[in-house]
């Protein structure tokens, strides 16, 4: 989500793991299937707008491990997606169509498992004029739906940025992996979300690591996100002009990131993880998102 050799068999290679140093790198592997489950609902006048979950099993092949990184593929072996509101039944269902040009990724990731290259983007530019010629074809009758396309078409020319700022992609492929310090909430890495509640504005953030367990089989930590208060002060003008007349005057913009991992010392894969992001503009009017993600 391939055209690479894979390893006959994965290699045993000891992970390094000393008290003043902690190594957790991944190794070539065959196939892994890992099951992700998100729900995410919106809140606005304190009532329930949104409420759709979905269901992923990923393909995962580490194919080669480099100094600087890892070369790494992903097939989506099923996409479910169930909405409590049958009025959006249509609209989830024309949507997942654009899902089809990222059904198989080839991507390099940096020494900390973080996004780093798209490898395969003449694929997906590809499998994204296949359907735009099929069936996306009935938008292009509108003005709106023509932006629809447009908007497409420069996601999917360049996914890179994309994929960084897609939650689902920030939280399987967190900056975890390479040397691990000892010590209490330090910075592993920093990137930016796509705001749900603020269309086209990114939120930087800062990922801090608190080590929680390292016995002689799975390394546990947490990540938490960090935003600059700044942020809140510079949407103020945003929520007024979009949220105030419905929403109220109070608006206190806070972001909540925070997932719990647990991967395997033997391989670097991940086992288990659950995270969430809470993006909030106040009690009545909010976005989130919670995850399940498992190996299986």
């Amino acid at each position: 989500m391939s055209r690479f050799k894979f390893f006959e068999e994965p290699q045993e290679v000891e992970q390094v793991r000393e008290t003043d140093r902690i190594q957790l790198r991944l190794l070539p592997s065959r196939n892994q299937r890992f099951s992700i489950r998100y729900h995410t609902q919106f809140f606005a006048m304190g009532q329930k707008v949104t409420d759709v979950q979905t269901e992923i099993i990923w393909i995962l092949k580490i194919i080669d491990v480099f100094e600087d990184g890892y070369l790494v593929d992903i097939e989506v072996e099923d996409h479910e997606v169930f909405n409590a509101n049958p009025a959006f039944k249509e609209m989830i269902e024309f949507s997942k169509a654009f899902n089809y040009p990222t059904q198989k990724l080839v991507i390099k990731l940096n020494k900390q498992g973080s996004i780093e290259r798209v490898l395969n983007q003449e694929e997906i530019v590809e499998r994204w004029e296949e359907i735009k010629g099929d069936v996306l074809e009935p938008l292009k009758n509108t003005a709106g739906d023509q932006e629809l396309l447009k908007n497409g078409d420069q996601q999917f020319s360049d996914l890179l940025p994309s994929l960084k700022e897609t939650l689902l992609y920030s939280v399987f492929f967190s900056p975890v992996l390479g040397e691990k310090l000892e010590k209490n909430e330090h910075l592993v890495g920093e990137g930016s979300f796509s705001s749900q509640l603020f269309q086209g504005i990114h939120v930087p953030y800062q990922i801090r690591e608190i080590l929680q367990s390292k016995d002689s089989t799975v390394f546990q930590c947490r990540h938490k996100a960090y935003i600059e208060k700044t942020v809140g002060a510079d949407l103020t003008k945003l929520y007024n002009q979009s949220y105030k007349e419905l929403c109220g005057p109070k608006f206190s913009y806070e972001i909540d990131y925070q997932a719990d991992y647990s991967f395997e010392w033997s391989t670097g894969l991940l086992t288990h993880c659950e995270a969430m992001l809470k993006e909030k503009a106040n009690d009545g009017l909010y976005f989130q998102t919670d995850f399940t993600i498992k190996r299986i």
